[in-house]
């Protein structure tokens, strides 16, 4: 998605991917959203059955291309510092140092 830069408040590119357990898209959301909006990604099952939901955040020029598809794909990627976008550093650091925790990464 082009044009997340130009508000700075919706710099990331958010993308949801709904499709069916076959891996059969039902329908694709792109759109520019701030850092509180993909603090979530990962995939879900959808309360409708046989649903599968999986949402990716990316900050960068046409980031957002392929589609979400499993827990490799929906990620959080960004190619500046998390801290220097909101003006919580603190705050932002602990949900980074979490999503990492979460993960199973190491700093």
């Amino acid at each position: 998605m082009k044009g997340c830069f130009l508000l700075t408040d919706t710099r990331y590119c958010y993308t949801q991917h709904t499709m069916e357990v076959t891996g059969n898209s039902i329908s694709v959301t792109k759109r520019c959203v701030p850092l509180e909006e993909c603090l979530s990604t990962g995939c879900r099952d959808s309360e409708h059955e046989g649903y599968k939901i999986c949402t990716s955040c990316c900050e960068g020029n046409i980031c957002n291309l392929p589609l979400p598809r499993n827990e490799t794909d929906a990620t959080f990627a960004t190619t500046s510092p998390i801290n220097q976008t909101n003006g919580h550093p603190h705050c932002m650091s602990v949900i980074v140092s979490c999503l990492w925790v979460w993960l199973g990464l190491t700093l």
